[in-house]
């Protein structure tokens, strides 16, 4: 399946990748998996409930990052439902 770009500047930062009906992978800018999430996990994550850790050590809470840099609610829902 397609990754979808969550945060972007210049570039995608994280990437959602759907694995699994309920599993989903986030890859950072290095195209390096950083994370693994159930759903209930992946939408603490866009919350703003955790963070997540990319291979730069850097961490990313979604809800801090600017509008613009963010892939909007509709476009994550479209591409969980694929």
């Amino acid at each position: 399946m397609k990754t979808l770009g969550l945060i972007n500047f210049e570039g995608d930062v994280l990437k959602l990748k759907k694995i699994a009906p309920n599993k989903f992978s986030i890859l950072d800018q290095h195209d390096e998996i950083v994370s693994e999430l159930t759903l209930k996990e992946f939408c603490e994550w866009i919350e703003g409930k955790t963070s997540i850790t990319d291979s730069d050590n850097v961490d990313w809470f979604y809800t801090y990052q600017p509008e613009t840099a963010k892939t909007s609610l509709f476009d994550i829902i479209t591409h969980l439902m694929k």
